[in-house]
């Protein structure tokens, strides 16, 4: 079986550009300033950076461990969340958004 992060058309986007979540809601360090968002990352040892925060208080994240050409240079110590991320399965894997764009465009 191939996985579907070898076959995928932008490798490496899913860790480039997420927000944490937990049971599908996004109150992961919302309404946290950039210096208190970096502090608990790294309490948590999690090798994320904040990119970005929303009007809704919600942050977007990008990863560390990322490498030009979209591979984990430490996927055998990669955090529980990406471990739990299913490739070709999960909201983050640009081959399942770019599929459920295709069907939102064609309106099925």
């Amino acid at each position: 079986m191939t996985s579907a992060c070898k076959t995928c058309p932008r490798p490496g986007q899913c860790c480039r550009y997420f927000v944490l979540q937990y049971k599908n809601h996004r109150f992961m360090c919302q309404g946290k300033t950039r210096v208190e968002v970096i502090d608990w990352l790294r309490e948590y040892r999690l090798p994320f950076y904040p990119l970005r925060l929303y009007e809704d208080g919600h942050w977007t994240f990008g990863c560390l461990w990322i490498t030009k050409e979209g591979r984990c240079t430490h996927y055998r110590k990669r955090p529980k969340c990406c471990r739990s991320t299913i490739a070709g399965k999960s909201k983050l894997c640009t081959k399942e958004r770019d599929a459920a764009e295709y069907i939102d465009r064609k309106g099925w």
